[in-house]
């Protein structure tokens, strides 16, 4: 007489069990078994799934960051999410940020993988930024390496203090970006910006259509003209005709 698989056994066993609901069961079980001999992958994804977070366990959380803003060459500040929900810039008289445990680090973090005193950020005209380990019980990390002591930070640093991941940028310049076009602000809802006149039109219209003479020029400021002629010659008496067509000409311009 042969003997009966394991899957007979099991059944025999239970059976003397008298478990509720033991023939239901029994064939889930073979179903998942066949499922498990033809595909095993299939059980294993269904494990995969089982073993998810829930949807409130995977909303993503705000990315953690800090940004140095270099404004002038001796005004230095942090912007960060670090101290709540809105984003805050910390100014601070010797420029270095503490981050730590302790009550009194200027920027807190309930954190109890960090020391109190963790790690400091610190600002000079020859380093820039630097992130400075405190001697910290667990360390801190750029990029993956252990600070031993101080190192520079640069933009896209990855900054790893206890079980926070931070991330560096650096603002060290700024620029004005050029004017919008007008149908584009019109889009927007904004007004073009006005045209400014010229402060003197005519004689930028007269400038357009003819080069002053020096003695023109000399005339319209009011100046008397160097080495003028003598009173009743023909050279004084062509620049008295000049001068008189030219008011007319400025008289008759709108």
């Amino acid at each position: 007489m042969s003997r009966p698989n394991p899957f007979q056994q099991t059944t025999q066993l239970l059976k003397a069990q008298r478990i509720p609901n033991l023939e239901q069961k029994l064939g889930l079980y073979q179903v998942f078994q066949r499922l498990y001999d033809s595909n095993p992958s299939l059980l294993d994804e269904l494990i995969t799934l089982e073993n998810l977070p829930t949807e409130k366990a995977t909303k993503t959380k705000t990315p953690l960051y800090i940004l140095g803003n270099r404004v002038t060459a001796n005004d230095a500040s942090l912007t960060t999410n670090l101290l709540g929900d809105r984003s805050q810039t910390l100014f601070h008289p010797k420029q270095i940020w503490l981050l730590g445990r302790a009550p009194d680090a200027g920027i807190y973090l309930e954190d109890t993988m960090l020391s109190r005193y963790h790690a400091a950020i610190e600002f000079s005209l020859a380093q820039g930024f630097e992130l400075v380990d405190l001697g910290s019980t667990n360390g801190s990390f750029v990029n993956g390496e252990a600070v031993r002591h101080r190192q520079q930070l640069k933009e896209g640093d990855r900054l790893n203090l206890g079980s926070l991941t931070i991330l560096f940028f650096e603002q060290s310049e700024s620029q004005t970006l050029p004017k919008l076009p007008d149908v584009l602000l019109t889009k927007l809802g904004r007004e073009p910006e006005p045209i400014t006149p010229p402060l003197f039109p005519q004689a930028e219209q007269m400038e357009q259509r003819q080069e002053l003479s020096d003695e023109t020029m000399v005339f319209l400021r009011g100046e008397n003209p160097p080495h003028a002629a003598t009173p009743g010659s023909k050279q004084q008496n062509e620049q008295n005709d000049r001068q008189a067509r030219l008011l007319e000409r400025l008289k008759q311009m709108p």
